[in-house]
């Protein structure tokens, strides 16, 4: 998927086949080198920080804007 913005993708509202069936689908598009900066767990698993955004597209429908990133270490609390 060639992708202007590295990282990236959109979610759509899914229509809807059944009770179990996702409320939206999409794509992402990560870099390989985002996988190799991420931690592994024990089992090998990638964990990868993900952010969105509402959007609305050019024919009004609203959807999500995402954006995968490595994770960010835990800050403090404000004292």
């Amino acid at each position: 998927m060639a992708n202007k913005y590295p990282n990236s993708g959109a979610l759509f509202p899914a229509k809807k086949t059944s009770p179990k069936a996702p409320d939206h689908t999409g794509k992402l598009s990560v870099n390989a080198d985002l996988l190799k900066s991420c931690p592994r767990d024990s089992d090998g698993n990638v964990e990868i920080r993900i952010a969105a955004w509402e959007r609305s597209g050019q024919n009004g429908s609203i959807f999500l804007s995402i954006v995968a990133s490595a994770p960010q270490p835990k800050k403090e609390p404000w004292e």
